[in-house]
């Protein structure tokens, strides 16, 4: 007799004053400007700031700021394992894919989804290692995972995270 495992997903934010946010993997305090006008930003303490015209749209106006922090660290990434390891990719997308969190295309065109930004930074990492790993090796043998371990020795780590909780976060 098998028992189903119930999962329970964090929530789609409200867009109040002092509700969490999760971005890179960290649960950040949300402030409501009342001033200003469509725009999002991180302070310097670390809470996501949100114009209150923005805020009052729901957790949807959420993406673009996603998107934003998602190309920025995947770029980072890719230009630091690419260009050490010389794999050499056509470009990278972001997309809003809610069951993978990247993929190689056969012409070694990366995607990755958005939803990366809610993770931790050696979470993006990994799955920006894993994705490039697969220019060398276009499966999940035996020499890709041993590639992958050379490129990223701590690799598990970030795979953790994502295995544990990435089923868990808020489908905005």
């Amino acid at each position: 007799k098998t028992q189903l495992k119930l999962i329970q997903r964090w929530p789609v934010p409200k867009m109040m004053t002092g509700e969490k946010i999760l971005l890179l993997g960290e649960w950040r305090e949300l402030e409501i400007n009342p001033v200003g006008h469509k725009k999002i930003s991180l302070s310097e303490s670390g809470k996501i700031v949100i114009s209150k015209d923005l805020a009052m749209q729901g957790a949807q106006v959420l993406i673009p700021f996603y998107r934003q922090i998602t190309h920025h660290w995947v770029h980072h990434f890719a230009d630091l394992y690419s260009s050490k390891w010389q794999l050499t990719y056509k470009s990278i997308r972001i997309n809003s894919a809610k069951t993978r969190w990247g993929s190689c295309g056969a012409n070694n065109t990366l995607n990755f989804s958005w939803r990366l930004a809610m993770t931790p930074l050696l979470s993006i990492e990994y799955v920006v290692a894993h994705e490039l790993a697969h220019i060398k090796h276009h499966n999940h043998s035996l020499s890709f995972w041993q590639f992958l371990e050379q490129m990223m020795p701590h690799y598990k780590q970030g795979q953790a995270w994502l295995k544990e909780n990435g089923n868990k976060l808020p489908q905005i």
